[in-house]
């Protein structure tokens, strides 16, 4: 009996492999097949196309409130919307709301500064912006929390379509990592310049006159901007000088007209202006333009400021200079 049971007990392990064996193949075989391999593709194609669905109802709700909030000509809102598909697709997904309302806050006023821009291909140069250069934009735009800052990065696009290859990578990392409170610092400064023999120069004698004060500027508020690399304090002592050619310096102040500062007819003793315990050159004759000066980026990155004419600079640049140059020695 025990043979007996021990047999049948094999028996059936024996016929339970066999039964299993056959269930198997027969789930292999519909593995292979033609059904399961749609199942497999759809299962597969699922998440993406989610995403993809996602992606593209978080494009249209962003679109809908550029929309409704910008006051400008609506035919350029498609094109910042390609601009932000192209640069970051998974944005409105990977990114947090705060995030996406900084980014909206730039293509807001990327489209109203847009809107004002006479060029008729704006909407092809847009579009033709390097792509690398364009995520790298955007990814900047995601820490801009400030409305002047949102308006420069918008500039600072716009001035890369229009001129591309003006703006690097380090450019825009400048930009997006600026206080507020050096930007509006740098903006005034910004105010102060000329055109100088064809260069851009802010001309920023003496920080306790009036005309400086009234812009909120002050000595102490350049250490940030030298920081961050957008000017430079100090020259010939405590002041910059440009060399006076035999024709004279020509200045323009923004869209004022063009006047000429005569040369020295001599040395001259300088010890005001901001030029403190240095003693004069005998040999010099160069015109005084302040205490600070623009850097490379600096000088980019004055294109994007907001700054403004101040009315009256002109007339105290003429009195300063006499004064500084003597009246029977030079005119203004």
């Amino acid at each position: 009996m025990a043979m007996s049971e021990v047999a049948t007990f094999f028996a059936d392990v024996y016929q339970a492999v066999l039964d299993l064996l056959s269930v198997s193949s027969a789930w292999l075989k519909w593995l292979v097949s033609p059904q399961a391999l749609l199942w497999y593709a759809l299962g597969l194609l699922t998440l993406p196309i989610l995403q993809h669905v996602r992606m593209r109802f978080a494009f249209w709700r962003m679109k809908r409130r550029l929309i409704r909030e910008v006051q400008s000509p609506n035919h350029l809102i498609p094109a910042a919307m390609t601009i932000l598909s192209r640069a970051y697709p998974k944005a409105p997904i990977e990114i947090r709301k705060e995030e996406i309302e900084n980014i909206l806050g730039v293509l807001r006023r990327l489209v109203e500064i847009g809107g004002r821009n006479p060029a008729a291909n704006r909407k092809r140069s847009w579009s033709e912006v390097e792509s690398s250069w364009l995520e790298h934009f955007v990814s900047k735009c995601r820490m801009i929390q400030e409305p002047p800052l949102q308006e420069a990065m918008a500039k600072a696009f716009l001035r890369e379509a229009t001129n591309p290859g003006h703006l690097s990578h380090r450019d825009i990392d400048a930009l997006a990592t600026l206080s507020i409170r050096d930007w509006r610092t740098f903006t005034a400064i910004c105010s102060c310049a000329c055109q100088m023999s064809g260069r851009i120069t802010p001309v920023v004698l003496n920080f306790e006159d009036g005309v400086y004060n009234n812009l909120g500027l002050q000595h102490q508020a350049l250490d940030s901007l030298i920081a961050a690399g957008l000017v430079t304090s100090g020259g010939t002592g405590d002041t910059y000088t440009l060399r006076m050619p035999n024709e004279g310096i020509r200045v323009k102040y923004f869209d004022e007209e063009e006047f000429v500062v005569s040369p020295l007819s001599g040395p001259i003793e300088r010890n005001h202006l901001g030029r403190r315990n240095v003693q004069p050159d005998p040999l010099d004759k160069s015109l005084n333009v302040g205490v600070v000066d623009f850097t490379e980026l600096g000088r980019i990155l004055g294109f994007l400021t907001p700054c403004s004419k101040i009315d009256g600079f002109t007339e105290y640049l003429r009195r300063q200079w006499q004064e500084y140059l003597g009246d029977e020695k030079s005119s203004c």
